[in-house]
C-alpha cells in the first residue's frame, strides 16, 4: 500500500469517526430536546389541571357557604397515591387525581353549644345535599389532537369535614335518612333511630276492645315487641316467629347504618380490597389490614 492510499484510508477513518461522533452528539441533543419538550407539555397539562381545581374548589366553597355552612374551607392537593396512574390512559387522555378536603370549626361550636350530634347533623344536611349536586367526579379538559386532560376530584358521596376536635362524616341512606359518624367509623347520630323509637311507641292503641280481649292475670294488656297486643295463650306459639322477625330487623338496621356497606361483602378480602384506600387515608397497603379487621369485627 503506497503513501497515497494510506492517506486516503486515514482520511476516511477520521471522517467516519467524526460522522459517528456527530450522530452521537446530535442524538443526545435531540433526546434532550425531546425530553424538554415532553416536560414542557406535561407542565402545561399540570397547569390546566391546577387551574381547574383552583376554580372548582373556590366555587364549591362559595356554594357551601350559601348553603349555611359558615367558615367552611375547601382545599385540594395532588393525590400522590395515584402515582401508578400512567402518563396517559387507554384513550390517550392525561389523568390527574386530586384529593379535596373540607374543614369547618363551626361544627365544634355547634356541638359545644348544644351538646348534641343531632344538631351537628342537621347543620350539615343542607350543605351535604348541595355537595351532591355540585360535586364533579371527573372533568375532561380539551388539550390537543383530540386528547384531554382528565381531572379526578375524588369527592365521594360522603361529606368528610375536619374540625379542631376531629372529623365529622355525613352519609345518606335513601331519600331522607342521614347518618353521622366520626373518623373511627363510630356512629354518632342517625335520623331513623329516633323515628323507629317513636313509631314503636305509637303502634299500640289503647282501646276498650283490646282491654277485653287481651289481658294478663292482673287484667292488664300484654304488649309484645313491635306494639302488637296478644294474650298469654298465643305468646308461646309465636315466640320463634317474633324472634326471627326481630333478628331480621336487627340485621337490616346494621346493614342500613354501616357507612361502608360491610354487610354486603361475604369475604373480608373483597371488602378490604375495595376499602383499603379509604381506611388508609389513601394508602392501600396501610389501610388493607384495618379494613380486614373492620369486616371481621362487624361480622362476628
Amino acid at each position: 500500500m503506497n503513501e497515497k492510499q494510506i492517506t486516503k484510508l486515514i482520511g476516511a477513518s477520521i471522517f467516519a469517526v467524526l460522522f459517528l461522533w456527530g450522530v452521537y452528539v446530535f442524538s443526545g441533543y435531540y433526546s434532550q430536546w425531546q425530553e424538554k419538550k415532553a416536560q414542557q407539555e406535561q407542565h402545561t397539562r399540570e397547569q390546566m389541571a391546577e387551574q381547574y381545581m383552583s376554580s372548582y374548589t373556590e366555587k364549591l366553597q362559595k356554594t357551601l357557604e350559601k348553603a349555611g355552612l359558615e367558615g367552611v374551607e375547601v382545599s385540594y392537593q395532588y393525590d400522590k397515591y395515584s402515582g401508578s396512574t400512567p402518563e396517559y390512559d387507554e384513550y390517550g387522555d392525561y389523568p390527574f387525581s386530586y384529593s379535596v378536603e373540607f374543614t369547618c370549626v363551626k361544627l365544634d361550636e355547634i356541638y359545644n353549644e348544644n351538646k348534641s350530634y343531632k344538631e351537628v347533623c342537621n347543620y350539615m344536611k343542607p350543605a351535604y345535599d348541595i355537595l351532591q349536586t355540585s360535586r364533579v367526579e371527573r372533568k375532561f379538559l380539551n388539550y390537543k389532537n383530540d386528547r384531554n386532560v382528565v381531572v379526578y376530584t375524588n369527592v365521594s358521596d360522603k361529606m368528610d369535614i375536619k374540625t379542631k376536635a376531629g372529623w365529622y362524616i355525613l352519609t345518606k341512606e335513601g331519600d331522607d335518612e342521614y347518618i353521622l359518624t366520626d373518623s373511627k367509623r363510630q356512629q354518632l347520630y342517625a335520623d331513623e333511630a329516633e323515628e323507629d323509637d317513636y313509631d314503636d311507641a305509637d303502634e299500640y292503641e289503647d282501646t276498650d276492645e283490646n282491654d277485653e280481649d287481651d289481658s294478663d292475670a292482673s287484667g292488664g294488656p300484654v304488649i309484645k315487641a313491635g306494639g302488637r297486643l296478644t294474650g298469654e295463650s298465643d305468646s308461646k306459639d309465636t315466640s320463634d316467629s317474633d324472634s326471627d322477625t326481630t333478628s331480621s330487623m336487627n340485621t337490616q338496621k346494621k346493614k342500613k347504618y354501616d357507612p361502608y356497606d360491610v354487610y354486603d361483602y361475604d369475604d373480608p378480602d373483597d371488602f378490604a380490597d375495595e376499602w383499603a384506600d379509604e381506611f388508609g387515608d389513601g394508602d392501600y397497603d396501610n389501610g388493607y389490614d384495618d379494613a380486614y379487621d373492620y369486616w371481621e369485627e362487624k361480622n362476628r
